[in-house]
């Protein structure tokens, strides 16, 4: 599982992350999990550091990968990215392929928050 995140400037993608980190050990006794996000190295590393993530980031700074994966697109000139997530098996030959996408959005199944915020009126988050 490839989770495509926005990275530490979005509120809503390290509260994704958040909640992942939390159920990763999970995650990875039945499949390989990673984020990935445009945020340099360096920048993953201080921002994992101080939300304790112990999920595995990849950059896709100065790469076409998110772009070829339909989670980053080009506007005026700069890439603008999207949250959501891609699956892989690899082949008999090993070779991976791509198997489900889903986009994340507020309201989402993938984080909890959104569906307790639901039981209050007006709530938003």
């Amino acid at each position: 599982v490839l989770v495509h995140n926005m990275g530490m400037s979005c509120p809503y993608c390290t509260m994704w992350a958040d909640g992942f980190n939390g159920l990763y050990e999970m995650f990875t006794k039945r499949f390989a999990f990673f984020l990935v996000s445009p945020d340099t190295p360096e920048q993953q590393r201080k921002g994992a550091a101080e939300r304790n993530w112990r999920v595995p980031m990849l950059s896709a700074s100065g790469h076409e990968f998110t772009r070829a994966l339909g989670f980053a697109t080009e506007l005026d000139g700069q890439l603008m990215y999207a949250p959501g997530a891609s699956t892989f098996i690899r082949d008999e030959a090993g070779k991976p392929l791509l198997m489900n996408q889903v986009p994340f959005g507020p309201g989402d199944d993938f984080n909890p928050v959104f569906a307790f915020a639901q039981l209050f009126p007006h709530e938003e988050i």
